[in-house]
Order: structure tokens, then C-alpha cells, then sequence
């Protein structure tokens, strides 16, 4: 045991020495501290976690002491067999988005066939799972609401022609506990997708926003301690154009509720912050980013075979529904005597 502590202690010691992430969150991250642009390596907007990897960064303020810190995306240096991998960044947060795609198109999928995936590591606290194994267990309620938002605001830009299996994967390494990862992870997918070589629209922004006090105050970027005091907070992703996703948590009608017009300024507000975040992906796009594929798109024959299937059983298929059938296998049976 005194061998594993002194081990630890060691490992610990040159982590902070090296200026590498800290489980207790004591030292900062290697080049985010410097403000100076000789710290900056060149051909990136700010030193990278990894060395060596490819990064862009922007500017934005956390909470209500608008403390500054740097919001960065890197790429080169880590899971480069996927087709697009980011390691985001902000402040003490870290989270890797990977995005992969199939090499065949799926012509059986009546959806996009998109797969999200989001993982707290019990490490990014700092802690060791409780479980007798030691290892991490099933997927919170948290981490399920989170891979729900990822999928929300991703899923709109794919191209409607494209149904290859696509799989977005983000694990949190590292957390200030303070800010919410979901919301980085959202920004990392984003940029996974836009220097990837899958077809997609993006990239999009995404930001928490709260209102303070009589909706006077609009808080960026609050903290938990912020959002437990506000009475409305916004989960807000878009592109420069239009909004893609929003949640929102506010007080109820017997507290007073939130005024319409708060509701329309605090959304303006996350639209903008939101805008920030985009222009630092298209600078790694523009510098880094693969050749997009070319989805597949309907031939004139297949596109008229499809509109006369419509025209043929959509009639059926709502006199099907319209009989109101309550079981199952009965309603299946006649399913399958239509198609």
C-alpha cells in the first residue's frame, strides 16, 4: 500500500509539474493559462492539450464574474482512425468527440440511422467507481438526457439523401464541475462532424444561458450555483441562420413564471453566444478539415417508383388506422397483408 501511495504521488507530481490536467483540479492545463500570442503554436489558435495536434480557440466569459477563458478545439493527435475526432476544450474541461460513419449506404432505413453516445467518466472527477468492479456501469440519467441533446441538434443538418450508419461518441475526461460537459460536447461533436469527411451541414454552436434576479440580468455560460438561483435557463444550439435545439428550465406559475419578453432576450442573447463558437470550427475546417463523400442521391426512375408506392397504400394505410384495432398482433397481421 505505502509503495502504491508513493507511486501515486510521484505520478501526481509530474503531472502538475508538466502542467497536464490535475484530477483536483489544482493546476491548469498546459498553454491555457498563457494570454501571449508567442504561446500560441503556429498554425492554430491556441497551444493544444496533446502535443502536436492542430487547434483552434475563441475567447468567452463563464458566469457572473465573467471570468475569461478559452474555448479550444484540437484534432490530429488522438483516435485518428475514426473519420473526424476533437478533443474541446474550456477552462479545466475536456471532452473528445469522435464521429464514424459505415462504407455502405443502408438502403432498409426509413430514418437517418445516427447513434449517440455520451459518457461521464467517474475520472473526470477525480474519483474511482464505487462498484466492486471498479468499473464504469450503465449510463445515468444525466448521460441519457445529454446523448438525446447531442442528437437533437446534430441530427437536422445531416442531408436528407444520406443513410449510412453514423455513430457520435463523446466521453468527458476531465470536468471543472462547474459548467455543464453536455454542453462542450455538443460544441466537440459539432466539430468532430465538420472536419470529418461525413456529410453534414454544420457546424453548430451551443450555450447555457440563465436569467437572474427580474430578467435585468442574462448570465453566458452560468455555473450550477448560477443556474440553481436563476429562474430561467436555456439549453440553446443553432447554426448562424436558425435555431436547432432548445431546452429550457424556469420557475412555475405560482413563483410568477418568466415574462414573454424575458424569454425573447434570453434567447437572442444564446443565439449570439452561440454564433462565437462557430467561426473557431470553420477555421479548422478550412485548415484541416477531410473531403466530404457525396451521398447518394435517388435516380429519376427510383424517385417515381417511390411516389407511386405512396400513392398506392397511403389510402390503405390510413383506412389500416382508422379501424382503431387495439391488438397488436391483429394490427401487425394486417401490416404485413398491406405491404
Amino acid at each position: 500500500m505505502a509503495s502504491m501511495l508513493t507511486r501515486g504521488a510521484s505520478r501526481l507530481s509530474r503531472q502538475q509539474h508538466t502542467g497536464w490536467i490535475s484530477a483536483f483540479g489544482r493546476s491548469a492545463v498546459r498553454g491555457f493559462a498563457a494570454t501571449s500570442d508567442d504561446a500560441k503554436p503556429d498554425g492554430g489558435g491556441c497551444e493544444p492539450t496533446f502535443k502536436g495536434a492542430y487547434c483552434e480557440s475563441v475567447d468567452v466569459e463563464l458566469g457572473t464574474e465573467r471570468t475569461p477563458v478559452r474555448v479550444g478545439f484540437e484534432t490530429g493527435r488522438v483516435a485518428r482512425l475514426t473519420d473526424g475526432a476533437i478533443v474541446a476544450s474550456m477552462g479545466d474541461s475536456r471532452v473528445i468527440c469522435a464521429a464514424v460513419c459505415s462504407r455502405d449506404e443502408n438502403p432498409d432505413a426509413g430514418f437517418f440511422p445516427l447513434n449517440v453516445d455520451y459518457r461521464e467518466r467517474a475520472s473526470s472527477f477525480g474519483k474511482i467507481p464505487p462498484t466492486f468492479t471498479r468499473r464504469e456501469g450503465a449510463p445515468k440519467d444525466r448521460e441519457v438526457l445529454a446523448m438525446r441533446v447531442v442528437d437533437r441538434a446534430i441530427r437536422p443538418l445531416f442531408p436528407k439523401s444520406f443513410s449510412r450508419d453514423t455513430s457520435v461518441q463523446a466521453i468527458v475526461l476531465a470536468t471543472d464541475q462547474s459548467q455543464d460537459p453536455a454542453v462542450l460536447a455538443v460544441n466537440g461533436a459539432s466539430a468532430a462532424l465538420s472536419v470529418s469527411s461525413i456529410p453534414w451541414n454544420g457546424p453548430v454552436g451551443a450555450v447555457r444561458v440563465s436569467v437572474l434576479g427580474d430578467g435585468n440580468e442574462i448570465i453566458l455560460n452560468p455555473s450550477d450555483k448560477d443556474v440553481e438561483a436563476s429562474k430561467l435557463t436555456l439549453f440553446y444550439a443553432g447554426n448562424e441562420h436558425r435555431t436547432l435545439m432548445i431546452e429550457a428550465q424556469a420557475g412555475t406559475a405560482d413563483e410568477g413564471g418568466v415574462p414573454e419578453s424575458v424569454v425573447a432576450s434570453a434567447l437572442r442573447a444564446a443565439h449570439e453566444a452561440a454564433k462565437v463558437l462557430i467561426e473557431p470550427q470553420r477555421r479548422l475546417q478550412r485548415a484541416i478539415g477531410k473531403e466530404k463523400l457525396d451521398p447518394v442521391q435517388q435516380t429519376p426512375e427510383q424517385a417515381k417508383l417511390r411516389h407511386d408506392v405512396f400513392d398506392r397504400s397511403s389510402e390503405k394505410l390510413r383506412a389500416l388506422y382508422r379501424e382503431e384495432i387495439q391488438c397488436k398482433h391483429t394490427r401487425g397481421k394486417r401490416m404485413t397483408e398491406l405491404k
